[in-house]
């Protein structure tokens, strides 16, 4: 056991709860691990609700350690809010039994689950739930395509807090026998996935008054659904990922964003000069594969490159400069550009070639900073408008207690 005169003592608690969560995420043994370091970290844990309020289920090994591992946490968090993810590996079929042990348990606390992360085929199992906390749903990524149908999501009563719903890897689809409006949850943040009806064009519909960001993932293809016109008053954030299909691109609905600040296109393609979203008066950031859009926005003040292929990075920066230098003509606000130096690109001393081409930048007269970069995030959210939980699957583990009663 540590002595009370070791650095361990010094550790401030906050810090070794954020230890326990993340061992807890890849070890079903974490939390024995942890509490058995020394006295203090036994007592601090033991005596610290919040970090057992994230739960792993992935990390359990034998479906008969599954209830007993829930109730330790679920029991010892008190009366914080939960935050569970089940991954997609639990398959109906092959853990059957598994999901006998967890869903009673989860049913049990499901007034105060804050963030879940399940596979879209468990939604059903939760047909007599109710999630009065659920701020944050997340279908998990699956290995095969789910269709979901959308009155078995459509209920506010039991979702009446849900702002963020992420639901990028499964299809929607809804019975020719509903006839009832389609009624969801007072959106914030919507992920969601383009299928080959017009049910997730009646999805986006229904939360456009409130939607703040929006991710469409392809593929955005002429499936022959008609076209119609959507407003999104208070949108600031636009994703559309369409790299996934080498068919023409088509959207079936014409945006007016007149708060969009924000936008990001993926096509895979750079043979094109007209971005699929036409109302970009006021966009400052874009994120695409494609620099030849750039000319469309009149207000552009970033833009983040991201080269679908690694060896094209240092060509498609030097394209950049070259039109620079041909007096292109790009808005007048434009800043920064920068190119995503993904882990293995073909980019031979970054920094010298980076260093030329602001020179050549600053010769043909434009005040634009060119930059190679690793990761690259969207610029933040005003804080009244950030996600709870975060884009990932994990939750933001820097977030204020809070408890549900």
């Amino acid at each position: 056991m540590a002595q009370p005169t070791t650095p361990i003592y010094e550790l401030p608690t906050e810090l070794l709860s954020k230890i326990f969560i993340l061992v807890s995420e890849t070890d079903q043994f974490g939390p024995v691990k942890i509490t058995e370091v020394c006295h203090r970290w036994r007592d601090i844990i033991l005596d610290l609700p919040r970090a057992w309020s994230w739960i792993y289920v992935h990390t359990i090994k034998k479906k008969k350690n599954m209830g007993r591992y829930l109730s330790v946490f679920t029991e010892r968090s008190h009366q914080c809010v939960l935050h569970i993810h089940i991954p997609a590996l639990f398959t109906p079929d092959y853990n059957r039994e598994m999901l006998q042990e967890i869903l009673p348990s989860l049913i049990q606390v499901s007034h105060r689950i804050q963030c879940l992360s399940i596979p879209s085929w468990h939604l059903g199992c939760f047909a007599d739930a109710t999630f009065p906390n659920l701020l944050c749903l997340r279908f998990s990524i699956e290995t095969e395509d789910h269709v979901i149908g959308v009155y078995e999501f459509s209920n506010k009563s039991k979702y009446p807090r849900l702002e963020i719903f992420h639901a990028s890897y499964c299809g929607w689809v809804q019975s020719v026998w509903d006839y009832q409006k389609i009624a969801l949850p007072f959106l914030k943040h919507l992920s969601i996935q383009a299928s080959g009806d017009d049910t997730w064009v009646d999805i986006i519909t229904v939360c456009a008054e409130t939607l703040v960001t929006l991710t469409i993932k392809g593929p955005l293809i002429n499936c022959g659904i008609p076209r119609v016109h959507i407003r999104f008053p208070i949108l600031q954030r636009l994703t559309i990922d369409n790299s996934f299909t080498d068919y023409e691109t088509f959207c079936p609905f014409e945006a007016a964003t007149p708060s969009l600040v924000s936008y990001e296109e993926l096509t895979g393609r750079d043979n094109t000069s007209e971005p699929i979203h036409h109302d970009l008066d006021t966009v400052t950031h874009l994120r695409t594969d494609n620099l030849r859009l750039i000319p469309a926005f009149p207000a552009l003040r970033v833009v983040q490159c991201v080269s679908v292929y690694l060896s094209s990075t240092e060509k498609r920066a030097l394209d950049f400069v070259e039109k620079v230098e041909e007096g292109t003509p790009y808005c007048p606000t434009l800043k920064l550009v920068m190119f995503h130096l993904r882990f293995g690109a073909q980019v031979h001393e970054p920094a010298l070639i980076q260093r030329d081409l602001n020179a050549r930048i600053e010769r043909a007269g434009r005040a634009i900073k060119f930059k190679f970069v690793g990761p690259m995030n969207l610029p933040s959210l005003p804080p009244r408008q950030t996600p709870v939980c975060g884009p990932n699957l994990r939750c933001r583990y820097d977030q204020d207690s809070e408890s549900a009663y």
